[in-house]
């Protein structure tokens, strides 16, 4: 039994690492998929009427499990800026850009803002 009380600690704690980047935590910044690409798509003319952009491309994204979903998506805007826009995807399929933070570059990295 005792030998046991080690692998179970690791497993634990791997487990509530794993289970603290899917509820609540920012995850990992990823390549945009096809699937954030759409939900970026769906609020970039709202993005355009907030900040000004000489090109509007989507480079990669991070997401936050809350009551629905936040896409942190950093967007190349064109001229060096990189902007980062937070949009919310709730269970009900409404999506709203919540956020956009911009004056950023291609080396900020996607984290919480509001």
């Amino acid at each position: 039994m005792n030998k046991f009380i080690p692998l179970l600690l690791v497993l634990v704690a791997l487990f509530s690492i794993s289970y603290a980047q899917r509820v609540g935590g920012v995850g990992e910044e990823r390549p945009i998929t096809p699937e954030v690409l759409k939900i970026v798509r769906e609020v970039e003319p709202e993005a355009r009427t907030r900040a000004t952009f000489a090109q509007f491309v989507p480079i990669s994204y991070a997401s936050q499990v809350v009551a629905g979903v936040n896409y942190f998506v950093k967007v190349d805007a064109g001229n060096g800026q990189f902007v980062h826009l937070r949009i919310y995807k709730g269970f009900s399929d409404e999506t709203q850009l919540v956020a956009l933070k911009t004056g950023l570059t291609a080396d900020d990295e996607l984290t919480y803002f509001s």
